[in-house]
């Protein structure tokens, strides 16, 4: 059986980018896999981070956003707690990363997830037991 996987928010949005056809497809997979397997996770937080950038950035219709946010609902959605909050900001702290990245790792780790696709961490990192990759990783690097 393979392992749970967790989606940043970078993921859903190259989704829907209509500038990169590669991280789309890319992302695209992902999210598929993710409701086709049920092993792909995301949160609230990273549902709340969508919408803004869906709504202030690329001007997607309201409804549009929704009727997507519906369909990531078919993903394993975890909840941000108190004590999720609480165990983030210690690790913030103990390894330098932004405290919306521990935030994710948290969520990640609290639906027993090995690995986080994000383009916004260092690639091959392992935090806490998280595999970080960046699934981009060979198309940034073919740009000059």
């Amino acid at each position: 059986m393979k392992d749970r996987y967790f989606l940043d928010t970078n993921i859903l949005v190259y989704a829907h980018d209509s500038q990169s056809s590669e991280k789309r497809e890319i992302s695209q997979k992902l999210i598929f896999e993710g409701i086709r397997s049920g092993l792909g996770t995301i949160s609230s937080q990273v549902i709340s981070e969508y919408y803004v950038t869906m709504d202030k950035k690329f001007k997607l219709p309201y409804s549009n956003i929704l009727h997507i946010i519906h369909q990531l609902g078919s993903l394993s959605n975890i909840e941000i707690t108190y004590a999720m909050t609480v165990r983030s900001i210690e690790r913030h702290k103990a390894h330098t990363i932004s405290y919306w990245d521990s935030l994710i790792i948290e969520a990640a780790l609290q639906d027993g997830c090995t690995t986080l696709y994000s383009e916004d961490m260092n690639n091959e990192q392992i935090i806490d037991g998280i595999r970080i990759i960046n699934p981009y990783k060979a198309l940034n690097q073919e740009q000059p």
